[in-house]
C-alpha cells in the first residue's frame, strides 16, 4: 500500500473521532478559538474527501464491465459473455447476455 493511499484511508477515520487526543492536559494557546475553527474545517474537508473517494470507487465499480460464466461453444471456442446492463448500469434482471 502506498503512503498516499494509507493517508487517504486513515484521514477519514481521524476526522470521524476528533476527541481521541487528551487536549485537556495541554496548555491553552492564545489563538485557541482560531485553531479549533481550523481543526473543524480540516475535519469537514477530510470527511468530504472520504465521501468523494467512496463515490469514485463506486463509479469505478459500475464502469468496469461485468462478465458471465465462460463456456465452450460447439466450435470449441471459449466464450466469455458480457452481461447486459440496465439503465442505471446494473446487470439485466433476466440474466441475459450481450455480444462480446
Amino acid at each position: 500500500m502506498s503512503p498516499r493511499l494509507a493517508l487517504l484511508t486513515i484521514l477519514p477515520l481521524v476526522a470521524a473521532a476528533p476527541n481521541l487526543s487528551s487536549a485537556a492536559d495541554q496548555p491553552s494557546f492564545p489563538d485557541q478559538q482560531q485553531m479549533m475553527q481550523q481543526l473543524q474545517e480540516a475535519q469537514h474537508f477530510a470527511r468530504q474527501a472520504g465521501q468523494d473517494m467512496v463515490r469514485a470507487l463506486d463509479a469505478l465499480g459500475r464502469a468496469v464491465p461485468q462478465y458471465g460464466m465462460p463456456y465452450v461453444d460447439r466450435d470449441g471456442n471459449i466464450v466469455i459473455p458480457r452481461l447486459q446492463r440496465g439503465p442505471e448500469g446494473a446487470p439485466a434482471p433476466d440474466g441475459t447476455t450481450g455480444p462480446l
